[in-house]
């Protein structure tokens, strides 16, 4: 049987302390929040255009609502691809998200849910498949390998996982990827 010494105890007694600290400053996943407000069975479609020189990458993600209660929601998503120069269908993998989740040191409440980095912000409707969406955008800059990034996303509460659109370009590698909703089915 191995001793638990003082200086161990202490450890696992501040570990406790500091987990009930994390546990006041949760907050609600906006992930979860978007897709608790829709039925089991919904599916999304998005598309991800990826062109960087004389070669472009096609990628559909699909999304399905396999479980949603008080605590979670799971997500069932297929990716399916050509950047092989075929076009594959990975196994699907499923995602869990809990309802509340820690707030990390340093990331204020507010930011949740907005894309890292954002800059600026504005409101605008956007239409995507025939259907017209009110949208939060945000503006944003990032840095790669290849250099800099400069971002635009749409967001919009009507649609689960919130994201309509987004539009990333990294000039110096002369690459543009455009992600956007292709497809929502309810049940």
């Amino acid at each position: 049987m191995r001793r638990v010494t003082a200086p161990v105890f202490a450890a696992l007694f501040a570990s406790c302390a500091l987990a009930s600290t994390v546990e006041a400053d949760e907050v609600e996943s906006p992930i979860y929040r978007s897709w608790a407000n829709f039925k089991v069975g919904t599916t999304i479609t998005l598309r991800s255009v990826t062109g960087a020189k004389d070669r472009e990458v096609q990628t559909t993600t699909t999304q399905r609502l396999t479980e949603s209660n008080n605590e979670r929601v799971v997500l069932e998503v297929v990716v399916t691809s050509d950047s092989t120069g075929q076009k594959v269908e990975n196994r699907p993998q499923t995602y869990v998200y809990k309802r509340m989740f820690p707030l990390f040191p340093g990331v204020k409440k507010e930011d949740i849910g907005k894309p890292p980095g954002s800059q600026d912000q504005g409101e605008e409707t956007i239409e995507l498949g025939g259907k017209k969406y009110k949208a939060q955008w945000y503006g944003s800059k990032g840095q790669t390998e290849a250099g800099p990034s400069i971002s635009k996303t749409w967001m919009s509460d009507e649609v689960p996982g919130k994201l309509l659109k987004s539009i990333t370009r990294v000039p110096a590698a002369g690459k543009t990827t455009t992600l956007e909703l292709i497809e929502i089915k309810t049940p």
